[in-house]
């Protein structure tokens, strides 16, 4: 798989078409929803690309809650990985902050669970690629004069693996503070 995270464009790139081409590509999508991812219009734009392709239900989608906050409806749905907890005056207090310590057995048991689960998602979508047909036959127009490498006997071979980039995303700069 590959790792994409949006501060690896440059800062004179155009930002849209770099932004949506790893998402559509896609294979899976990690979510931390806080304030700022919930007030972010990019953010928004990335979730719906993203979902307009997976099957909601497919568990391509995984959401670390950094925070509390409200999820979208199209959220609510999937339980995610909590990083934060209610004290006893009921405020929520976010885990591993301003840094994990050792003894912080919850923060660390949630990062291997999501850490397991992710990567045994990512096992099971290389499973299926290898599974699926690498190339199907595609009928050709009979009267077709296009000669192509990949044209056997009046079909076409096209490749059906699924992708498996992993996108990551952080929220502007302008949104850190929330």
């Amino acid at each position: 798989f590959s790792l994409w995270m949006d501060d690896e464009l440059r800062g004179n790139a155009t930002v849209t078409p770099h932004v949506i081409e790893p998402l559509e590509e896609a294979a899976t999508l990690v979510l931390i929803l806080s304030p700022a991812y919930m007030i972010s219009q990019w953010c928004h734009l990335e979730r719906s690309i993203f979902l307009a392709k997976v099957d909601q239900n497919a568990g391509c989608l995984f959401i670390v809650e950094h925070d509390q906050v409200e999820r979208p409806a199209e959220l609510s749905d999937l339980l995610g990985y909590k990083f934060w907890h209610p004290d006893d005056t009921g405020k929520p207090r976010i885990l591993g902050i301003p840094k994990p310590k050792p003894e912080e057995f919850e923060y660390y048991q949630i990062l291997d669970d999501l850490a397991r689960q992710l990567a045994d998602k990512l096992k099971e979508l290389k499973a299926q690629a290898k599974t699926i047909p690498v190339a199907t036959s595609i009928p050709m127009n009979s009267t077709s004069t296009e000669v192509t490498p990949s044209r056997i006997n009046g079909t076409v071979a096209t490749t059906l693996l699924p992708s498996a980039t992993l996108f990551l995303a952080e929220v502007t700069a302008d949104l850190e503070e929330y």
